[in-house]
């Protein structure tokens, strides 16, 4: 399974050197997570109805500011905006990752029990079929 994390240049960018703050804007995310269900574990997503289950936020921000006894160094403050909309969005992806497997986990429990009464089912059409067959056969 592959995941690739959004990288810097997937990431929009705001600088207030005024305000010592650099701001990491990562966009565009609603269904990351479906999308990485869907193509990670090669499992439909229509057992979790999109409008619920995997719907991220689709957007993600991160500020990094400038303590008043530290020296502006933008570079530095675009890592730490990284890095702090990356832990968000990580952590965000992790939960609606597996509330897609709770819910595929649900539907896979429902359908065993269906699949057990149909087989239970059977089970009493073989018994009435076969005693059917002998009463045939005794008369």
């Amino acid at each position: 399974m592959y995941f690739k994390v959004p990288q810097p240049e997937d990431c929009h960018f705001v600088v207030k050197e005024d305000a010592r703050k650099v701001i990491c804007v990562l966009k565009d995310t609603k269904y990351d997570a479906q999308i990485y269900f869907e193509e990670g574990f090669r499992a439909p997503i229509a057992i979790a109805p999109r409008e619920k289950a995997g719907n991220m936020p689709n957007k993600f921000v991160g500020i990094a500011t400038c303590a008043p006894e530290d020296t502006w160094n933008e570079e530095i403050g675009r890592t730490l905006a990284y890095n702090r909309v990356i832990k968000k969005y990580c952590n965000s992806l992790f939960r609606h990752i597996n509330t897609l497997v709770d819910c595929y986990d649900n539907y896979l429990n429902d359908f065993i029990l269906e699949v057990n009464r149909f087989g239970e089912k059977m089970t009493k059409v073989i018994d009435h079929n076969d005693k059917y067959v002998k009463e045939q056969l005794n008369t």
